[in-house]
């Protein structure tokens, strides 16, 4: 290389420049230099340093006919939160968003958080679910979740939670568990792996139950309960697995709401146009991606369940430049058009600060 250079490289030189790159980026993804022996088992991670490339894999959002009427699918309730990691490796404690952000310095400290990773084992890597619950509406919250967790600074993520304890309760659920003492646990079935977080004796473990169909009693109740719905699984085809690209597998479990839920990308804002309304953004242009990259339009959206408050703090961020659009929010929908593809009673729930715009793709 670089011939008749000064940096010119024989071959030797060459091949070992490429294969030490080669070394650096696979250290990056995960890979160590240590070597299994007397105190380290094959097979097993330490856990202490996940890339931020590491995705475990997601539900996903349309329940096949095969899993809805199947009497080997087994039931849990899906919370409307936030999914957090918690993660114990060899020397260090870490808690982490769903797309491996680290959120260890502001929730560390946090009651509801902190109780549950006391009870974590070395070697664990559990998935769990952090909720809020307002005490008198009933309902799930999750805008609440994000203003403590998600929080820049833990002196403000711990005041913000006690200023939220007088309207409602704070919770940190586990539903399964990815790597149990060092080890990958997502070839196990989902039965084997509540076993194992059992075996942990966490806080609030979400239980599953047997499922009785999309017309069951079960189901009503759980309407009655205000619940968003259910996480499905086929006993025999449970298991779960991860990525080192950054992109999640769909696989293992699927959702089952009652009304039609979806994170859609804002590309662009529009002012009301008189009244309260002209102050700040009240209308917000929706698009989706195919598979293939293509922008889908899915129509226009007003605030939805955003309050005043929000929409013109949401309106100064967009114009300071703190947020750029665009940008992801939640909304819930009754159906898409069968002509136009377009949502239809569309409602925003929330804007989704974990979410990135590409990771918006319809699976129709």
């Amino acid at each position: 290389m670089n011939k008749r250079k000064k940096n010119e490289l024989t071959a030797e030189q060459q091949a070992k420049a490429e294969c030490d790159a080669k070394i650096t980026l696979k250290k990056k993804e995960g890979y160590s230099e240590e070597l299994p022996g007397d105190k380290h088992e094959l097979g097993s991670i330490s856990l202490d340093d996940i890339p931020k490339e590491f995705c475990p894999a997601k539900p996903i959002s349309d329940c096949p006919q095969s899993v809805l009427n199947s009497h080997e699918t087994i039931a849990q309730r899906k919370y409307n939160g936030h999914c957090v990691f918690l993660v114990k490796g060899k020397k260090k404690e870490k808690i982490y968003s769903r797309r491996m952000e680290d959120l260890t310095p502001q929730c560390k400290d946090l009651p509801f958080i902190k109780d549950q990773m006391s009870l974590v084992s070395p070697g664990e890597f559990v998935l769990s679910e952090v909720t809020f619950e307002h005490a008198k509406l009933g309902k799930e919250i999750p805008r609440f979740v994000a203003q403590v967790i998600r929080n820049e600074t833990p002196s403000e993520a711990m005041a913000r939670y006690k200023e939220l304890l007088k309207e409602g309760k704070f919770f940190c659920r586990p539903f399964d568990i990815l790597f149990h003492k060092h080890k990958f646990a997502g070839d196990k079935n989902y039965i084997d792996r509540w076993a194992l977080l059992g075996s942990l004796k966490l806080i609030d473990t979400i239980d599953f139950l047997h499922w009785w169909g999309p017309e069951s009693v079960m189901v009503e109740e759980a309407r009655k309960n205000n619940w968003e719905g259910f996480v499905l699984r086929n006993i025999d085809k449970s298991q779960i697995s991860y990525s080192m690209d950054g992109k999640a597998h769909r696989e293992g479990s699927y959702k089952f709401k009652f009304t039609k839920t979806g994170d859609f990308v804002v590309d662009k804002v529009l002012k009301g146009k008189s009244g309260k309304h002209s102050q700040f953004y009240s209308k917000f242009s929706i698009i989706e991606y195919s598979t293939n990259g293509d922008v889908i339009d899915r129509g226009y959206v007003g605030p939805g369940t955003l309050t005043h408050e929000q929409l013109i703090e949401l309106t100064n961020e967009i114009d300071t430049g703190k947020r750029s659009i665009p940008f992801v929010v939640e909304i819930t929908y009754q159906s898409l058009h069968d002509e136009t593809g377009k949502l239809e009673f569309g409602i925003i729930e929330r804007l989704r600060e974990d979410k990135k715009p590409e990771e918006c793709v319809t699976e129709e």
